[in-house]
């Protein structure tokens, strides 16, 4: 959980015929700093959104209400945005890669003795 902004979570498993203003209403008491919504390229609702909050009360809420919460008939999810990936729920490549190329360093200084 951060202690300095931003303040972001992923909002996911959210119906298809979504609107911004359902969002909204779910998150309503929230200090919400943006919502950016995410449409495929022919502009058609993905199901998630990623939300940055004012405050970090505002996430703890939010998070508060992951799985517990039905809207349209799907349970959302809620979870907070890490700093190295731009989804919960797929690490940064390349942070993946940094570590890789660490550890191959390591064991190839070590075995050159």
């Amino acid at each position: 959980m951060p202690d300095v902004p931003p303040f972001k979570a992923y909002i996911g498993n959210l119906s298809l015929h979504l609107t911004e203003g359902h969002l909204e209403d779910f998150l309503d008491g929230l200090k919400i700093k943006k919502v950016n919504m995410m449409n495929n390229k022919e502009g058609a609702f993905k199901g998630f959104a990623y939300v940055e909050f004012e405050d970090k009360q505002s996430l703890v809420n939010v998070l508060e209400l992951n799985g517990m919460v039905c809207v349209m008939s799907c349970h959302v999810s809620c979870h907070v945005m890490s700093c190295l990936s731009r989804s919960p729920l797929r690490p940064n490549p390349r942070a993946l890669l940094t570590t890789r190329v660490v550890v191959l360093l390591c064991v190839v200084t070590e075995f050159r003795g």
